[in-house]
């Protein structure tokens, strides 16, 4: 599920083309990324921890749309290990984590610890 929900672009080529003559074109499932990208941007008020990430990432210097295609991605891996392990998705699981890691780093960072 990962390889065909991923949002970024994979190349394909053509399979009567040598390896280095060949143009490449990106194949995706375009109705599964546009799914993909709307649930990552839901996910930003209805999730804390995805908030959370998409923050993380803004504040590294990435765009909207990049920050939104990690998230998305992200999501995917999430959803990909609930289907997995047959699991019920849980916030605090999921995020958790990123949370205590980010929180500490801050405080480390601020002279709190």
């Amino acid at each position: 599920m990962v390889k065909h929900g991923a949002t970024t672009p994979a190349r394909h080529r053509s399979p009567g083309r040598r390896a280095r003559n060949g143009p490449c074109w990106p194949v995706r499932n375009r109705q599964l990324a546009d799914a993909c990208y709307q649930w990552a941007f839901c996910a930003l008020t209805a999730s804390a921890g995805a908030r959370a990430f998409y923050d993380e990432h803004r504040a590294k210097g990435e765009t909207h749309d990049q920050a939104l295609r990690v998230l998305s991605n992200r999501l995917v891996g999430i959803l990909d290990g609930c289907l997995r392990n047959r699991a019920v998705y849980d916030e605090q699981k999921a995020w958790g984590h990123r949370s205590a890691t980010t929180t500490s780093a801050t405080s480390t960072a601020a002279g709190l610890t």
